[in-house]
């Protein structure tokens, strides 16, 4: 079994990855529900929310307000750090007990903030998928409404592009259509599987 992070900046096009990948047969955990999950459902992180940001997180039916949570965060690091210190462990656990289920021989496992947790340590292989900086600013503001100015300012407070390509093990370039995309992927997988690790576990 090798253990795959997928990850990169914002807008470099992870989705286009994973939805290729799980069309292959190759299931992928995304963080992003892991978190989604917390909100919506574990009540211990509900109440840990709120003794540490007060009931204005709730909204009127009682259950967690994303967006006010959101807002009180990237107006504030030291509130954002507060905020990344109840989810990253409890998000770690559910990888963690993932890995541990999974029989899979390639195991992948999406996490956007994978080198700013340290959950690179979990897994054998980190793989980036990256694209030019205007390449992402343009999707983000076309998919998902995010002017350039307020990316940037995301961008800012994660790991550079050029620092996550230095840790990448493996590099997907997701600036061209999708059958280049997807060209890089079959000739990963077929890299993946020839590597005395993995055929070691077999």
């Amino acid at each position: 079994m090798l253990k795959i992070a997928i990850t990169g900046t914002m807008g470099a096009g992870k989705t286009t990855v994973i939805q290729y990948l799980e069309s292959i047969g190759y299931p992928v955990l995304i963080s992003d529900e892991i978190v989604n999950r917390l909100y919506q459902e574990d009540s211990g992180f509900k109440q840990d929310l709120v003794d540490a940001f007060s009931a204005r997180i709730l909204d009127d039916a009682a259950g967690i307000d994303k967006r006010m949570v959101a807002a009180l965060v990237f107006a504030d690091d030291q509130a954002l750090q507060h905020l990344e210190e109840l989810i990253f462990p409890r998000v770690k656990q559910t990888i963690i007990s993932y890995l541990q289920r999974s029989s899979d021989e390639l195991v992948f496992v999406e996490v956007p903030l994978l080198l700013e947790s340290g959950f690179d340590e979990l897994f054998d292989i980190v793989l980036v998928v990256d694209a030019p900086l205007e390449i992402r600013l343009e999707r983000l503001l076309k998919y998902r409404g995010i002017a350039k100015e307020e990316a940037l300012r995301r961008m800012a407070r994660q790991f550079s592009s050029s620092q996550k390509r230095e840790k990448a093990d493996y590099i997907i370039d997701n600036s061209g259509n999708y059958q280049e995309v997807h060209q890089q992927i079959d000739l990963l997988i077929r890299t993946l599987k020839e590597r005395s690790d993995f055929n070691a576990g077999q």
